[in-house]
Formats: C-alpha cells, sequence, structure tokens
C-alpha cells in the first residue's frame, strides 16, 4: 500500500510540474532555466552524497553513459515544452509518456551495439498485442488532435514532437538503468548530478546561439519564476521518490506499470487546470496507451 501511495503522488507531481511547463510564456528560455535550476538542485546534492561516501572516481565509460542520458534528457525537455506550444498537454503528454516504453521495446538491440549495454528487455512475441494496444491508442490521440485543430501544421508540429518526446524517454531510461546496474559504486544521486552537468551543457549549446537569448531569460524569470523553481525541485524530488519506491517494492515492474495511471490522470488535471476539452475519442485513445504499457509490463 505504500508503494502505490508514493507512486500516486509521484503521477501528481509529474503532471504538476508539466502544467508549469504548458503556462510558460517563453517556452525555449523556460527549458533552459529549468534545466539550470534542475542542475544546481542535482549538482549540490551530489557534493553532499560524495563527501558522504567518498566513492572514487568513476571511470571514463561512465562519463560517456552520463553524457549520452544528459544528452537525451535535454532533448526530453526540449521536445516537451516545445510540443506544448503546438498541441494540448492532454494530448502531448500522454503521446510522449505513452510511446517511450514501446520504442524501448525497439532501442535495446540498437544500444547494446552502441553502448555495449546489455540485451534484455527486447521485443517479444508476446508483447506484440500489447504494443499494438499502445499504438491504437496514440493513433486515436493524433487523430483527434488532427480533427479538432484549426492550424493543420501547428498539430503535425505538436504531435511530431510528442513522439520525438517519447523517443527521448525511452533513450534516457535505457541509458539510466544499464549505468546504474553496470558502475554500482555511484549512487543514483550521484549518476543525476552528473547527468544534469551534461544536460545543461547540451541546453547551453541549444539555447544561447538564440537571439535575445539573455533578455529572455530575464523576461521568462520574473514573470514565471515560480514555475521555474516548481518544475527545477519538484521533478528531481519526483525521482528521488520513485527511486525509494523501487528500493521498498517486493515487484520493481509492478512500481513500473503503476507509474502509468499518470497518463489517464493528466487527462483529469489538464481538464480542471488548463480547460482542455477532453473528447470521447482522447479519452478512449489515453485508455488504450494505459492498458497497453501496463500489459507491456505484465507480460
Amino acid at each position: 500500500m505504500t508503494v502505490f501511495i508514493l507512486i500516486f503522488i509521484t503521477c501528481i507531481l509529474h503532471i504538476l510540474w508539466n502544467i508549469s511547463g504548458k503556462k510558460c510564456k517563453d517556452n525555449e528560455a523556460f527549458t533552459w532555466l529549468t534545466t539550470f535550476g534542475g542542475a544546481v538542485f542535482c549538482i549540490i546534492a551530489t557534493v553532499i552524497s560524495r563527501l558522504i561516501t567518498k566513492n572514487p572516481i568513476p571511470p571514463s565509460g561512465f562519463f560517456i553513459m552520463a553524457a549520452a542520458s544528459g544528452f537525451f534528457e535535454s532533448a526530453y525537455f526540449i521536445f516537451l515544452f516545445w510540443s506544448y506550444k503546438h498541441i494540448d498537454m492532454s494530448a502531448s503528454y500522454p503521446l510522449g509518456r505513452g510511446l517511450a516504453p514501446v520504442i524501448t521495446l525497439f532501442l535495446v538491440p540498437i544500444s547494446s551495439m552502441i553502448f555495449d549495454i546489455k540485451g534484455h528487455g527486447s521485443l517479444r512475441l508476446e508483447q506484440l498485442p500489447a504494443v499494438i494496444t499502445t499504438l491504437a491508442g496514440a493513433v486515436l490521440i493524433c487523430r483527434d488532435s488532427w480533427k479538432r485543430s484549426t492550424q493543420k501544421q501547428n498539430a503535425v508540429k505538436g504531435l511530431t514532437l510528442a513522439c520525438l518526446t517519447g523517443l527521448s524517454i525511452a533513450g534516457y531510461h535505457l541509458i539510466d538503468s544499464q549505468t546504474l546496474e553496470k558502475y554500482k559504486q555511484v549512487t543514483e544521486i550521484e549518476y543525476l548530478g552528473f547527468v544534469f552537468i551534461f544536460m545543461l551543457l547540451f541546453a547551453s549549446i541549444w539555447y544561447f546561439p538564440k537571439k535575445n537569448s539573455i533578455q529572455r531569460i530575464k523576461d521568462e524569470w520574473q514573470s514565471g519564476y515560480l514555475g521555474v523553481l516548481s518544475v527545477s525541485f519538484i521533478a528531481q524530488a519526483n525521482y528521488i521518490i520513485v527511486l525509494y519506491a523501487f528500493s521498498i517494492a517486493q515487484n520493481p515492474t509492478l512500481v513500473t506499470a503503476a507509474r502509468n495511471m499518470g497518463i489517464v490522470l493528466s487527462l483529469l488535471v489538464c481538464a480542471i487546470r488548463l480547460k482542455e476539452k477532453i473528447t470521447p475519442m482522447k479519452a478512449i485513445g489515453a485508455a488504450l496507451i494505459t492498458a497497453g504499457i501496463i500489459w507491456i509490463f505484465l507480460v
């Protein structure tokens, strides 16, 4: 029961900080600010952790993996908040979260060749019905967004970015799980700190060549600093709660499956907080995605 309560809390927290991203005025400046804030939080936690544990410096392979994770995580934030500029969160959120586990199944063989990652977790025949169910839900959400959009080009952009968000989630989840398994001398908090250093590097390379980048950061901070702080802190606190839930759960697979109930919850929260229209087609699509993902993890 304790694990279920913790996972329910993480689902709500995850949705709430996503709403802050949806409501920001300048999604690009907001992305950099929240990456910077998350980096400060995680680096401080990493320094404290290393002072306590006094772990040795990891080998170079660890930093390559951390850099790869940082690249995918920075891409995740960029694509996520960019998609919110074009489509409803109640469409983008289920697509990004829902497609990630499916994409992961197909990424495992590729990642095993590039990063020397173990090949477990690739698609199995018995998972095909679950994958088809998830994809059917994604198609319904895409169709609903396309049908209701008055600007079809924006709908295509938003839906594409939501799918790229799912790809980014799959990328860093796969790398994170295998890195922590391979380099057990590094704690989860320390690993997250190293990842955020690379995230900030990639986000800065992406953001600062843009026109008036410094002034846009100042303007976004002045108009929405509470949203920036909430994402910077809550997103990392949410991750720590998830790690704790995994550590006390008797069946970690059930924890992974339960985390996806946030997809259905997101529709309710988006309807209340953002006044977004939840059509029957969108609701059915989200329900199919949720059922498909849980099915994938329980098969």
